[in-house]
Order: structure tokens, then sequence, then C-alpha cells
């Protein structure tokens, strides 16, 4: 659906930026045909009435500016438990193209590093492989049902266990 009183504007130009280098597409952010494709791809719609484009629920919690502001449950809710009262919390309430290199990159920072000798140069790497968390958040993220206020996805780690809900 369309959101009333809402355009082009509302979008994060750093996420449509990103959408159109990732995807390869030849567009840039001016270019009238480029919400034309958003539309085509569900992001926008097309209001023959008022012969302008306006952003649909999927485009704004895909490259809204500020996706929560229209969807308040729209954020992963994210903590490390140390133990001893030492907590890492984060909230990832970008636009969801945004969100996954966040959360890869908080990963990197709050899971213990384990050394990897396979080759003559020590490496440390992650304890938990960070690809598969990728996917699970991801997946969480993507199949949850955002019309259910008060509930957001959440990615939670402590000692023994990392565990991700949607």
């Amino acid at each position: 659906q369309a959101i009333p009183r809402s355009d082009f504007s509302e979008f994060s130009e750093e996420a449509l930026q990103k959408f159109i280098s990732e995807a390869h597409l030849k567009y840039n952010l001016k270019q009238k045909n480029f919400q034309k494709h958003l539309a085509d791809i569900g992001a926008m719609h097309y209001d023959e009435k008022t012969k302008s484009y306006h952003p649909t629920g999927m485009g704004i919690l895909l490259f809204g500016e500020n996706p929560r502001a229209k969807f308040k449950q729209a954020a992963l809710m994210a903590h490390a438990d140390y133990g001893a009262g030492e907590i890492e919390p984060a909230t990832f309430d970008q636009p969801l193209v945004l969100i996954p290199d966040l959360v890869e990159n908080w990963l990197k920072k709050v899971l213990p590093l384990s050394k990897d000798t396979s080759s003559f140069k020590r490496k440390d790497v992650p304890s938990f492989p960070i690809k598969v968390l990728r996917e699970v958040v991801i997946n969480a993220i993507v199949h949850r049902d955002y019309s259910i206020e008060g509930a957001k996805c959440s990615l939670e780690i402590d000692n023994e266990k990392i565990v991700v809900k949607s």
C-alpha cells in the first residue's frame, strides 16, 4: 500500500545509492525513470490522479530515512552480554538495505575472537561464522510481520548462545 502524504524525499539517499550500486542498476537518484523502477519492484506506487509516485510500506522499510516513523517496530535490537554486568547494546533502525552491513560490523566488534593457525601467519577470526549470523539476521528482518506493533527483531549474544528472534 502507498503511504499517504509521503514522497520520494522520505527515502535515504545512502540506502538508494547502495541499492543502485549492489543491484548494478544504470540509474541515478534524480532520474524519473528510477522512481518508475522502484514502482515496478513495489517500493513506490504511481498515483494516476495526481501523476506522482508515493512510497509504499515496503519502500519505507527498505529505503526510508526513518522507517520507525511509520513502523514503530522496524528495528533490530541487539546486545552482547559478556557477563559480570558488561553489556554491549545496539539498535539498528536504519533502512533495511543498510542493516545487514551495520550488524556485520557490530558482530565483528562484539564476538570473541579465536586464533586461526592453519597457516604460518596467525589470524584472529570471530569465534562464530559471521556469514551464518548474517543469513539468520536477514531472514529475521525480511520474513517478519511488520504489522505486529511493539514486537521488534532481536539478536542476543551471551557466553553460551546466540539467539535471533523475529
